[in-house]
This record gives C-alpha cells, structure tokens and sequence, in this order.
C-alpha cells in the first residue's frame, strides 16, 4: 500500500516543485481573453450547449476556467475592465496552480498506468516511477503549464489517460462498475478537448499490451460498447451545441504530404531533443529539424519492432502509442484548421507513451548490480529535465515580452506577425510607447508573412496607440506633438482600411482621426490641410455605407459639419 501510494505522490510531488516558478508568471498571449469571457458567463448546465470559441466545444476545461475565476471574484473582487484584468497579476496566480495542479495530477496518473501497463515484471514499481517523473519533468510540458489557454491538453491527457487505467483495472477485476466509470471519464476527456477521440485507439491498444489471461475472460466487445457509449453521447452533444469543424483550404497532395513530414519531425525532434524551447510555433519547421525529428521517429519504431520479433509487446505499444496520440495534431499541421501548425502543448498525450517507453528501460535496469549506477544516471537526468523544466516556465512564459522576445528569436517565427503584436502590446501595457511603436511597425515591415487579420490588428493598434500619444500630449499643452500623433494614427486607419475595406469601424477611426487633426490644426493658428475634412466626410460616406444609421458615425457627421464639411451624404 505504501508503495502504491508513493508511486503516484512522488511524481506528483516532483512536477508540483519543479513548476512552482510558474505562479509567479504574468497573463500571456490570449489568456486575459479567456479569463474575461467567464465574467459574463451565465454558468449552470447551459454552460454545456455554449461555444466560446467556434468550432471549439470543450465545456469541462470552459468550467474549470469558471471555476479560477468564480475564485478569483470572491478572493480579490470583480475585475471591471479587460485593461485592469491584465495589470492585476495577483488574478493570475490562481489560473497557472490550477493548470499546475493538473499537470501534477497528470504525472501520478501515468505512473499508476504505466504500472498497469507494465504488470508485474521484474523492476515493475522502479519503472512506473521512472516513467510518471519522466512526465513530471520533460521541460516539452512548460507550454501546458504556463500558458492558461492551454490547459485543455493538460485536462483531455489527465482525463484520457484516468480513463484508459480504469478500464484496465476493470477487465482485471471484472468490474462493470469501473468499466462504467472509465466510460465516463472518457466522455469527460471528450469534453475537454476533441482531441481524446484518440482514446478509441488506445484502448485496444492497452488491452493488447495486457492480455486477458483469466479464465472467465471479458467478450473484447463489452470494453468497446462502452467507451462507443461514451462516444455516442459526445456526439449528441456537440451536435445540440453545433459545433463542426470546417476546413477551408484543403492542400494539394504534395503539399500535404510536406506538411506531415515536417509536422512528423517537429514532434519527433521535441521528444527527444526538448532543447532548445520553442514557444508558441506559428510556422513550420525547416528541412534540417524535420530529417532530424524523422531519423528519430524511425529509429523508435525500428527499434521497436526488433523488440517485438523478440516477444516484448512494450516498446511497439510505446510507439503505437506516440503516432496515435500525435493523429490530430499531424491533421491540424496538413489542413491548419487551428491556431497553431505544431506547437510544444500537442505533445503532452504522445508523450506519456514515450514516458511509459523510458520507465520500461528503466525496469530492465533495475537489477541489485546496477541499482548505484542506475540510481546515479536516473538523479543526474532528472535534475537536467527539472532545470530544463524551470528554466523554460520561469524564464520564456513569465510574461508577454518574456515570451515574444524568444518567439522573435527563433528562426521558425521571426518573419510571423504575432510574436511583434505581443511584443508591443506588453510594451504599451508597461508604458513604453515608442518601443511598442516599433515593433507595431515591424509587424506590418515588408517580409512580414502577410497575414490580414493579424496585419489589420497591428494597423488599427498603431493607430490606437498614436491616438493615446495625442491625448497626452493635448493634456500637457503639446500642441505640434499633438497634431503629429494625430497623423501617425491616420497613418495607421488608413493601413487598416487598406487591409480591410468592409469594417465600418475602421472608417469611424479615420474619420475622426482626421477631424480630431482639423481642429488642432485650427485651434493652433497654422493652416488646414488642403482637403483634410472633405477626406474626413469621405470617410463618414463610406462608413455609413456600411453601416447606415450608424449613431457613432452620425454623431461624427455633426463634427464634420461643424468643421464646415459641405458634402451631402
């Protein structure tokens, strides 16, 4: 029972203190917006049939974000502006312990698998220790603990993997009352994240690596008809809340054949080469990282099938293991129907098969004539993935400008947008205006990947922050830096309606943009642009177009007309 019992706490304990650095780290990237989407939420049983985020239906992990922040209400108040939210770094500490925690729960729940995996061979506990602290530490995991948005991976793997130990334990004991509960955590971990959909492959999978050797053995269907259940009653729902998938641009073959190979090698070289981290990968990798990741996927499964010609199911099932969890992570890098092509945080379910692989190599080793040096070579990589673990959560994800600054300096995404909007909103965020200044103009610089959305974002935020350089400047009596903030805003509106034609606001922002310019120009004595408020009008006419009725836009109208606009519209 002791031993039991410090099996799953050891690795617990071990993830718990060697990510605790994350609780002092900042809100990041889109994590402020999933924080400020629960203040309004509603909450109860509706919370199941709502999408957040289109096609995205993960209701489980949507109420565990509810709960951090029906938290952090009660314990520090309602926040009352996303502006407020994101300077309050207390309201962050209880989201990264709640991601913490699961990580850490995660790690006993691969060791107690992996010592149903394992049964009871020789060395049996010393390798399902190895393989939950493996989990525990391997620094690929720092994105799911640090980043909030994605603990959807940390949840589904938690949940996934509980559900797969339990249906062990229920063929083992011939229960259909635990098959009952397995069932049930999968549909759990359906819910936390579509991605567990690869538990109907794994499930056979363990229950060929543990035959059924009792006399009264299970019907192989009973296991199946089950987690089918489960799966039955995730479709229901995710059709009730219509939530599809929908892929826009479907690749010709060769491209999508380059993408799994690049996709394929990203994941291979990750797992086995963690260093050095790759924060948030926005494009794919290059040739030299993918035939590296690929020699090493394939000398795993080469050398897992010489195993198996040896009679050891354990090193086949390892690998089955890491191509099955890693099937909609290679799907999502060949249609980019998500956010990221790869990303470190897809690695957090194929990596308990390459865990469970190194606590197998570990109970082989666990024999009294190499116990001190196994003990000695376990201590050192253990301290080298706890450092690698602390390093990578404490030093790149403490915060925005943390993260951005290595997302600029790794060669996958120094030509993206995103690293450089990040960049400058932690910039203004802090006050460094001139500094976010640039780097909103190095995110619309030529090289650039030409992205709209994003490039529009970096337009309109320029001309967001120019228009914050104005007001200070009028309430310090500045005059001339006034009206010379109010021309780099209208440089920025009229990039954004360049990008983006159709969105009325962007013409509202333009408009009075150059009306806000007109009057200082006036107020100031020197003479008006030629011109400058009958483009201003333009701009009302082609926003009312868009939009008509628009109150804002009418509102502006009446200004136009006070600046002695003469056209009709």
């Amino acid at each position: 029972m002791k031993r039991a019992a410090a099996l799953l706490l050891i690795p617990f304990a071990a993830a718990l203190l060697s990510s605790l650095p994350v609780l002092r780290a900042e809100f990041v990237l889109d994590d402020v917006d999933t924080q400020m989407q629960m203040v309004s939420s509603h909450g109860g049983l509706a919370l199941l049939l709502e999408r957040r985020w289109g096609w995205i239906f993960r209701p489980v992990t949507t109420l565990t974000v509810l709960a951090d922040e029906q938290l952090n209400e009660l314990l520090l108040g309602p926040p009352r502006l996303a502006a407020a939210y994101r300077l309050d770094a207390r309201r962050a500490m209880i989201p990264h312990a709640t991601s913490l925690l699961l990580h850490a729960l995660t790690a006993g729940v691969v060791a107690w698998l992996a010592s149903l995996v394992l049964g009871y061979r020789p060395g049996a506990w010393a390798g399902s220790l190895t393989a939950g602290l493996v989990f525990a530490l391997h620094p690929v995991h720092s994105e799911n603990i640090a980043w909030i948005s994605g603990r959807a991976d940390t949840l589904c793997a938690l949940l996934l993997c509980s559900s797969l130990a339990l249906a062990l334990l229920a063929r083992e004991r011939r229960s259909r009352w635990l098959l009952s509960g397995a069932a049930a955590t999968f549909l759990a971990a359906l819910l936390a994240k579509e991605f567990a959909v690869s538990g109907l492959l794994l499930l056979p999978l363990c229950l060929w690596m543990k035959p059924d050797e009792g006399e009264d053995r299970w019907p192989g269907w009973l296991p199946a008809a089950f987690f089918g259940g489960a799966l039955a009653a995730y479709a229901a729902l995710r059709l009730a809340a219509a939530a599809t998938i929908t892929v826009d641009n479907v690749p010709s073959t060769a491209t999508a054949a380059l993408r799994l190979a690049q996709a394929a090698g990203f994941y291979g070289w990750k797992i086995f080469l963690p260093w050095p981290p790759t924060p948030y990968v926005v494009v794919l990798p290059g040739a030299l990282h993918t035939g590296v990741g690929l020699a090493l996927v394939a000398a795993a499964v080469a050398g897992s099938l010489a195993a198996l010609r040896r009679g050891d199911r354990l090193y086949l099932f390892c690998s089955a293991w890491f191509i099955v969890a890693c099937g909609q992570p290679l799907l999502g890098a060949i249609w980019h129907y998500t956010a990221n092509p790869v990303a470190e945080r897809y690695l957090y379910l194929p990596s308990a098969g390459f865990a469970i692989a190194l606590g197998g190599l570990m109970a082989r080793a666990a024999v009294p004539r190499l116990r001190p040096r196994v003990a000695a070579a376990l201590a050192t990589g253990l301290s080298l993935y706890a450092g690698g673990c602390w390093y990578a959560a404490d030093r790149i994800w403490r915060s925005n400008r943390t993260l951005s600054d290595a997302m600029i300096r790794q060669s996958l995404s120094n030509v993206h947008p995103l690293p450089w909007i990040y960049l400058a909103s932690d910039y203004e965020r802090n006050g460094r205006l001139e500094e976010a200044d640039l780097a909103y103009r190095r995110a619309l610089a030529p090289g650039v990947i030409p992205i709209p959305v994003l490039q529009t974002l970096a337009a309109t935020s320029l001309g967001d922050l120019a228009r914050r350089r104005l007001k200070l400047s009028t309430d310090r009596g500045d005059i001339p830096g006034a009206i010379a903030a109010s021309r780099d805003a209208e440089s920025g509106y009229a990039r954004a309606t360049e990008i983006e034609p159709q969105n009325w606001r962007h013409w509202q922002n333009l408009a009075e943009t150059r009306l806000q310019r007109a009057r200082l120009l006036r107020e100031s004595g020197a003479p008006t642009e030629q011109g400058l408020v009958e483009k201003a009008g333009y701009n009302l006419a082609f926003g009312l177009r868009l939009s008509p009725g628009n109150p804002q836009l009418l509102q502006l109208k009446e200004r136009y007309r006070e600046l002695g606009g003469s056209a009709t519209f």
